[in-house]
């Protein structure tokens, strides 16, 4: 994705990345699934949930602020390391006429390694052609947060008074969660609405970047200049009145059929905003509980500041099992073979 400021630091909240070239390896987002056949998905039987892995460590409420989200709340811890999705992602770049410059089709598999206290592990790898030609299988162990499924180490949390909030027609009390993470130049702000006993649980998420710059006090200025090299360099600050990004997340809908193997399975709709001051994008996500990972289909569009259309992203859920096998079935003996790939891709188009 073209980077607005900051966003070297954090990307668009939860959006698939639009690229020139091809998917980058990040994510974005339940059920009693079977384990999937090879290149096909499973018919999860029934609406239950999975019990979560009794190996996962909960979070601890201490460290930060009494804030504490259940592993069976949330849409990957609450499996066994070893289940798995694979998702096709077809994104398209236009330039400022709206004429297509760029398509590329991928196929990412991730799967689940390890679920801690407060982070969970992903293996990534991602199967990209571009233009009709087939790049190098790229490979990524990924970390993330729990509570906001970032790569960031969260830095503090606490609890905010509750709310409220209208979800299908349906008002639903939540608690507020204000999480807040450190990056190299910056920091991002999250509030989160958590609904412990309505599923999805996580009902929305507001985030803001807050970017750092230099400052120099002007009284002092002089009296550092003065010093030489004994001179303290001044910290750097944020402006929380101008965020350099903006974005929220939001279930809009819990009613939905989504198709998943040949069963339909009650779904949810979010729907989000992420904006700054050259690019707006906006998604439209299915998400159901028979599948790792929640996502069944994304779709996301980018605009530039003076709102010309400058991509999209469609991705679809393809397959998905409860352990590893059926996961690496795109690779035989002697590595990945680029002509069964391109055929595949072609099917699924």
């Amino acid at each position: 994705m073209r980077q607005a400021a900051g966003q070297d630091d954090a990307e668009a909240f939860r959006a698939p990345p639009l690229l020139k070239s091809a998917p980058a390896e990040r994510s974005v987002l339940r059920g009693e699934p079977t384990p999937a056949a090879p290149e096909a998905l499973p018919a999860p039987a029934g609406a239950s949930l999975p019990a979560p892995p009794s190996e996962a460590k909960r979070l601890d409420p201490d460290r930060l602020g009494g804030v504490a989200l259940p592993p069976e709340h949330h849409p990957w811890a609450r499996y066994a390391p070893g289940a798995w999705r694979r998702l096709r992602i077809i994104n398209e770049t236009f330039d400022d006429r709206g004429r297509l410059t760029g398509r590329s089709v991928s196929l990412r598999t991730e799967r689940l390694l390890a679920v801690g206290a407060e982070t969970y592990t992903l293996l990534s790898t991602t199967h990209v052609e571009v233009e009709g030609k087939p790049l190098p299988t790229a490979s990524q162990e990924i970390e993330l947060s729990l509570l906001a499924d970032s790569p960031e180490s969260i830095a503090s949390a606490e609890i905010l008074e509750p709310a409220s909030l209208t979800v299908g027609g349906q008002m639903v009390p939540c608690e507020r969660w204000r999480i807040t993470a450190n990056l190299p130049r910056g920091r991002w702000e999250e509030t989160v609405f958590y609904a412990a006993g309505h599923a999805p649980y996580l009902l929305k998420r507001e985030r803001v970047l807050l970017a750092s710059r230099p400052t120099t006090p002007p009284d002092e200025s002089q009296d550092q200049a003065d010093e030489g090299e004994n001179a303290v360099s001044p910290q750097p600050t944020v402006d929380a009145d101008h965020p350099a990004q903006r974005s929220w997340q939001s279930v809009t809908r819990t009613d939905l059929p989504a198709e998943i193997g040949d069963k339909l399975h009650e779904s949810f709709q979010v729907h989000g905003e992420t904006t700054s001051d050259s690019l707006r994008v906006l998604t439209s996500e299915t998400h159901c509980a028979a599948a790792p990972g929640g996502l069944v289909s994304a779709r996301t569009v980018e605009y530039d500041a003076v709102g010309r259309r400058t991509g999209w992203t469609s991705m679809q859920l393809v397959a998905l099992g409860l352990d590893p096998e059926g996961a690496d079935d795109l690779d035989d003996e002697d590595g990945f073979r680029p002509r069964r790939l391109l055929r595949l891709l072609r099917e699924l188009e």
